[in-house]
């Protein structure tokens, strides 16, 4: 055999190889987003993609998202299609308005600036619950504006969010904390505190904090101004901005 024959079978044999592995390189899908959403929510989502025909030079991700399961009709994937040189991919799944369980199925091809396709599916599982939501109204009874007022919610004795907030003369504010992602099912106690260490936040009871038990998922009636069964309530708590005399103490509820 001819030293160039050898070369040429050589030559063939390599390329023989490099479309093999080109035809038969994983695809490995990856999703970051919320798996528990509020119905009607908006959230995104990022997909990344690495591998197949499209690690090459020239190459392209091709990418199709839709949504499956029960009562997931008016659920929205935006935009639901697209092309990348790198492998990212990013939309919007808006929820429908039905507590359900859905599946975002996510189609990704990769094909090579030679035309060489690869494509692969991952399902990823989300599910639509009706919100949990924390809600604080506060009012600034004085004459005088406030700023950077803090506003504090626990949710079974830990911190879940701090906000500060600022208030006109006589405006209010109502401030939100949506606890629907976290939140399981049973009981819980839910606290909105204001300004601890301030003078005039108050609850119109003259407290600083107001605590309630609420119940996720559970039939149990034994406080009937707190139960949470699976629908969406905003437990309002009023507070008001006052003027306290000096020096006079400030009690809790």
């Amino acid at each position: 055999m001819s030293i160039l024959v050898l070369l040429l079978l050589l030559l063939g044999g390599f390329a023989l190889t490099a479309q093999a592995v080109d035809a038969t390189s994983p695809i490995f899908i990856k999703v970051d987003g919320k798996t528990t959403v509020a119905i009607n929510e908006k959230n995104p989502y990022s997909v990344f993609a690495v591998g197949g025909p499209a690690e090459g030079l020239g190459g392209n991700y091709s990418f199709v998202v839709t949504v499956e399961g029960k009562d997931v009709a008016d659920a929205v994937i935006s935009p639901s299609n697209g092309k990348s040189s790198v492998g990212k991919f990013t939309f919007n799944l808006t929820a429908p308005s039905a507590a359900t369980e859905m599946t975002i199925v996510v189609n990704v091809t990769s094909e090579s600036d030679t035309g060489s396709k690869l494509t692969a599916t991952m399902n990823y599982y989300v599910d639509s619950v009706v919100p949990i939501i924390i809600a604080a109204k506060v009012v600034n009874q004085g004459s005088v504006a406030l700023m950077d007022v803090p506003v504090y919610f626990y949710g079974d004795g830990e911190l879940l969010e701090q906000q500060n907030i600022s208030l006109a003369a006589d405006g209010f504010r109502i401030v939100y904390y949506n606890w629907t992602e976290s939140v399981g099912q049973g009981q819980h106690e839910v606290t909105v505190e204001l300004d601890p260490n301030g003078q005039f936040v108050r609850f119109e009871s003259g407290g600083t904090i107001y605590t309630q038990i609420i119940y996720v998922g559970m039939d149990n009636y034994g406080n009937t101004n707190a139960i949470l069964i699976g629908g969406i309530v905003i437990l309002l708590f009023v507070a008001y901005i006052v003027y306290k005399r000096p020096g006079q103490k400030r009690r809790k509820k």
